[in-house]
């Protein structure tokens, strides 16, 4: 008879571990697999980075300098800026963005590589960390 009072009650509570479905197992995106998705990153970097140099900045320089713009203020772009302190910048520009894409190409490599490892990692330490919350005291324990 005692046993079955203290067997019931333990029945009538939730159990949470049970009551949860498990998560979906985690997967690399597709897109990250497709071995032309660096050549992308890479023009698409190219070209922002060239938008970004023809920026104009001239407005800001003479407001910094408490000066009203001139026209050729307005035309100013941060290309323009970087030429007047090194003539041989679009040419080192181009050389640095063409030395970026065998990096490029290897990080993305050593990722595809890693990240269905480092995935499995992460779900199973998510697995770790739902069965630790589901033994942790509830601070309302014993009433529900």
């Amino acid at each position: 008879m005692r046993t079955l009072l203290l067997v019931v009650p333990l029945l009538l509570t939730a159990a949470p571990a049970l009551a949860q479905p498990a998560p979906p197992p985690m997967q690399v995106p597709p897109e990250l697999l497709d071995p032309h998705m660096t050549d992308r990153l890479v023009n698409m970097g190219q070209v922002l980075s060239n938008a970004l140099l023809n920026l104009p900045v001239g407005d800001i320089q003479a407001a910094a300098e408490g000066r009203p713009s001139t026209w050729a203020d307005r035309h100013r772009t941060i290309r323009d800026m970087a030429r007047s302190e090194n003539p041989n910048f679009d040419r080192d520009y181009q050389r640095s963005l063409a030395e970026a894409g065998p990096q490029l190409r290897a990080a993305h490599r050593a990722l595809v590589t890693a990240l269905p490892q480092v995935l499995g990692d992460l779900s199973r330490a998510a697995e770790d960390m739902n069965r630790a919350m589901q033994n942790m005291p509830r601070p309302y324990y014993p009433n529900p």
